[in-house]
């Protein structure tokens, strides 16, 4: 799975830094699009 998303260089850590994150999410298992659902889990 992968999900779009904008990433910016931090010019201060020199390193790429998450800037946004999109709902747009796909499968490469089945080549389309899909929808990523949050579970909670009992993992610390």
């Amino acid at each position: 799975m992968t999900r779009e998303a904008w990433a910016e260089w931090d010019i201060p850590a020199q390193t790429w830094v998450l800037s946004a994150v999109f709902d747009f999410a796909f499968c490469h298992q089945c080549c389309r699009q899909t929808v990523l659902v949050v579970r909670e889990t009992d993992a610390p």
